[in-house]
């Protein structure tokens, strides 16, 4: 038998709902109670989602990459994304490891801004747009829902 992790983190939480739930007293542990309870599903909810969330999030990137070497003049930044781009994705589809990326990802991504700010025309203007565009778009990838964090 392989366990689901998220059928029996929502299973836990039913268990804790039916027999402990009944049993916390006062409101600071029935807020305890309930925080942890919620905890468990939005974990249930990260572990289903996390590899498809990097992935989708590293080729959003990589698509920025492509697109804004031909902004950049020669130089270190520019070779940087090119080496970037060169390397195999996805090959170890472990969460951590696809976090190593998508970190490296990002913080090239943050260089790519950076200097991209520091050009003039319509193609910087429309990149920098993409970019913030992107970032907005990796926060809402990361929103999990739940009573929380609605």
């Amino acid at each position: 038998m392989k366990p689901d992790p998220p059928l029996v983190l929502h299973g836990i939480m039913a268990e804790f709902a039916r027999h402990v739930g009944p049993e916390v007293q006062t409101p600071f542990s029935q807020g305890v109670f309930g925080l942890g309870v919620t905890m468990l599903g939005m974990i249930a909810q990260e572990y289903d989602r996390a590899a498809a969330r990097l992935v989708e999030e590293d080729d959003a990137i990589v698509a920025l990459f492509e697109d804004a070497t031909y902004l950049l003049t020669e130089g270190e930044l520019k070779e940087r994304i090119r080496e970037e781009l060169q390397r195999p994705r996805h090959e170890n589809l472990r969460v951590s490891a696809l976090e190593q990326d998508n970190a490296r990802l990002r913080a090239l991504l943050i260089d790519l801004h950076a200097a991209v700010e520091q050009l003039s025309g319509d193609e910087a203007v429309t990149m920098e747009e993409r970019i913030w565009a992107e970032l907005q778009e990796s926060t809402r990838r990361r929103h999990i829902k739940s009573r929380l964090a609605s």
